[in-house]
């Protein structure tokens, strides 16, 4: 998940159903997960702010670049620079 922000925008556009089929997943995970809180964790004390885990922050920030199709500036891509070189690369089967 945490590498979506930046290969998100290139699995939209060259393989959207599979990117698809694994969002929907983690979706499907992400729902299922227990969210009770260990009060000893707890952030601060003498308020009651809702806490809330790194893995919960980071669905939501893929789901909203996902809803604004993958459209952000922030994120650098270097490898944007080498795209001729890349795609003219010999492509490696991997085993499943």
């Amino acid at each position: 998940m945490h590498s979506l922000p930046w290969v998100g925008p290139e699995l939209n556009e060259r393989e959207k159903e599979p990117l698809d089929n694994i969002l929907a997943g983690i979706s499907k995970y992400m729902a299922k997960r227990n969210t009770s809180y260990v009060k000893l964790l707890q952030v601060w004390s003498a308020t009651e702010n809702e806490q809330e885990e790194y893995l919960y922050c980071l669905w939501a920030q893929i789901s909203k670049l996902r809803d604004d199709g993958w459209l952000e500036r922030h994120v650098i891509r270097h490898y944007i620079a080498f795209d001729g070189a890349l795609a003219s690369a010999v492509k490696h089967n991997l085993p499943t």
